[in-house]
């Protein structure tokens, strides 16, 4: 019989997970003399993380009689890149994607592959989502079927995909291309998926010729992927296309299945507050099931400043908290707007480094850290997060584990998931952690955290800081601004090749908000017309410092379009930044870009950002095994 009550002791050093497997007796750690761990590092050689000699304690207690709920073994699921590169990274497909689905599927032997299935296994993995990512944006799923030798370089498809689901016991996730297609298409998915083969499913029809009798009962399906950012060829929809899109595709799939469950998409790493959110929420929220959230904390990427790696490792054990108080912000908005409680799907999720150089920190300990913590947080019954896909699992640019065969390099993440796995019960109990909190002093979007308390935002208490009349005419290299007689900002582009970023205003930072760390938000509505060319063309806040220098800066585009639209977003500005730069951006895709951008109602305030306590030395959760008696 368990004791109401386990106390686990625990020395703490810069920051700490604990996983522990314990009995009906307390489990205390020895004080260690030194606390050291190794690990192979991201660039080959040893990464090491020291705790000091004399450190403080933290108790863990954990309430075996405080039993909250099932554990949601949603949360344990992955990603696998299965798509065609062509149009989305570049010119060149990628033939092991389309041919083996990156390494779990033999197309010579037409079976699933026994070592990355035995890897999905280790760590627990309960759902699999496909084909992507970005590679849904042009996903012909009708080419993926029938024949193996009908079908060129696509011998992983659907029905492969769905052969490793069952082999591996996943639930399948599905994402509808939302740059390619009809609803229709999409319906079709539906039948060829779900419906009985019968003459008037010809779809389902074509499943059972091609050797799957019976309906595979597919039941999640993301209405497209981070289509906020476009297709990576020029399209982009605003809002108020993607939620049209959404409700005409969710109804042609419901009329073939009404039992299907549908999500449709947030702008993909925006604030909560981000214009497309709000209006996605409104008009689609009717048509949803769940809404999907992709987060991936820190942003370093290889065209920002060099930062001091342990400023990077200590964002990763920051963010964890953070992007909790994000989620919740994000049930609220999606109350507010949609007028009813959807649960989220965090589909995608893991450290934010898109670099080689110095190291591939998207493999250090700190993102994995961050990684596995972050299910402690999504499991937590009241998060409102129902399901969850760690990215991604095998090979490629972000796998946990690399290889073939039976040989695999396991990254640092697939550890630590193996312990989830391996090591988590079915239901949960209550868990208290006394902890020292450590003070962060902020990097590359995560907020700097001291203190004990958390402290909300304000909102902006002062606003049009920016007003048009400020401006100045300027031409240059092809682009002239001036203002027209309603008082809109218009901008002229003519034969414009390469980059152009002027700076339209300077501002100083608000000496009334003392030293808070500020947001500056902008909205404005603009109508952008090409005459030639192809280009992104858009607004711009940044640290007045430079982007060498600081890596502080956001773009907000301009689709085009011939009616006016209202755009907006805001900078997380660094807390000594001096103030805010206001410019514009022209980015031709082509050799030259031709086109007139008109801009009016332009504001731009400034708030005082939330303040968060310092992070949490030490975290923990507890389950119960199915027996109740671990």
């Amino acid at each position: 019989m368990m004791n109401n009550a386990l106390h686990h002791t625990a020395m703490v050093g810069l920051a700490a997970c604990v996983l522990a497997v314990v009995s009906a007796c307390d489990r205390a750690m020895p004080p260690r003399e030194n606390n050291v761990a190794s690990a192979p590092g991201a660039d080959g050689g040893a990464a090491l993380l020291s705790m000091p000699t004399s450190t403080p304690e933290a108790v863990i207690t954990v309430r075996t009689d405080d039993r909250t709920g099932s554990v949601k073994t949603a949360i344990f699921g992955n990603n696998l890149e299965a798509g065609d590169t062509k149009g989305v990274f570049g010119d060149v497909s990628v033939a092991a994607l389309m041919q083996s689905g990156g390494g779990v599927w033999d197309p010579v032997k037409r079976e699933v592959k026994a070592g990355p299935m035995r890897l999905a296994r280790e760590i627990g993995m309960t759902g699999l989502r496909y084909p992507g990512g970005c590679l849904a944006h042009n996903f012909d799923w009708k080419k993926t079927v029938g024949p193996p030798d009908q079908r060129k370089n696509w011998s992983f498809g659907v029905d492969e995909f769905l052969t490793v689901c069952r082999a591996w016991g996943t639930e399948p996730i599905i994402i509808i291309a939302d740059y390619f297609g009809s609803p229709q298409d999409a319906a079709d998915l539906v039948e060829y998926l779900n419906a009985p083969a019968t003459e008037e499913n010809p779809w389902a029809m074509k499943r059972a010729e091609n050797g799957h009798l019976e309906p595979y009962g597919v039941t999640w399906f993301e209405l497209g992927n981070e289509t906020d950012h476009g297709n990576h060829a020029g399209k982009i929809y605003s809002a108020e296309e993607y939620a049209a899109f959404a409700k005409s595709t969710a109804e042609a799939m419901r009329a073939v299945d009404p039992t299907v469950r549908l999500g449709i998409v947030t702008a993909a790493g925006k604030p909560v507050d981000d214009p497309w959110n709000p209006v996605v929420f409104r008009e689609a929220g009717g048509v949803a099931d769940f809404v999907v959230v992709h987060l991936y904390p820190v942003n370093y990427s290889s065209n920002e400043p060099d930062a001091p790696e342990d400023k990077l490792m200590q964002a990763c054990m920051a963010a964890g908290e953070q992007l909790e108080r994000m989620i919740f912000n994000y049930r609220e908005s999606i109350r507010n707007h949609a007028g009813r409680e959807l649960p989220i799907a965090m589909t995608e999720y893991n450290g934010g480094f898109v670099q080689e150089k110095p190291k591939r920190y998207r493999f250090s300990y700190g993102a994995a850290l961050f990684s596995a913590d972050f299910v402690r947080i999504l499991l937590k019954p009241d998060s409102g997060v129902e399901m969850a896909n760690y990215w991604q699992f095998i090979n490629g640019y972000w796998g946990m584990v690399h290889g073939s065969g039976e040989d695999f390099e396991e990254m640092p993440a697939f550890t630590l998931f193996r312990l989830w796995g391996q090591h988590f019960g079915s239901e949960m109990v209550g868990v208290e952690v006394e902890t020292p909190r450590i003070d962060f002093e902020g990097s590359h979007a995560v907020a700097a955290a001291s203190g004990e308390v958390y402290v909300p935002a304000k909102p902006a208490e002062e606003t049009n800081l920016f007003a048009i009349d400020r401006l100045s005419p300027s031409d240059e290299s092809g682009v002239r601004i001036d203002t027209d007689e309603a008082g809109s900002m218009v901008v002229e582009l003519t034969d414009v090749s390469g980059a152009r970023y002027p700076t339209l205003v300077s501002m100083d930072r608000p000496e009334h908000l003392g030293d808070a760390g500020i947001d500056y938000l902008l909205s404005f509505d603009a109508r952008f017309v090409i005459r030639d060319g192809t280009g992104l063309v858009g607004l711009g806040l940044a640290d007045p410092r430079g982007w060498e220098k600081t890596g502080s800066a956001v773009a907000l585009a301009i689709t085009p379009t011939e009616e006016w639209k209202k755009f907006g977003g805001k900078l997380e500005a660094q807390r000594d930044a001096p103030g805010v730069n206001f410019l514009l951006r022209v980015e031709p895709s082509a050799v030259h870009l031709t086109g007139r951008i008109e801009i009016r109602n332009i504001q731009l305030s400034a708030a005082k950002k939330e303040e968060f306590p310092g992070y949490e030395a030490l975290t923990a959760t507890a389950s119960l095994s199915p027996e109740g008696d671990t």
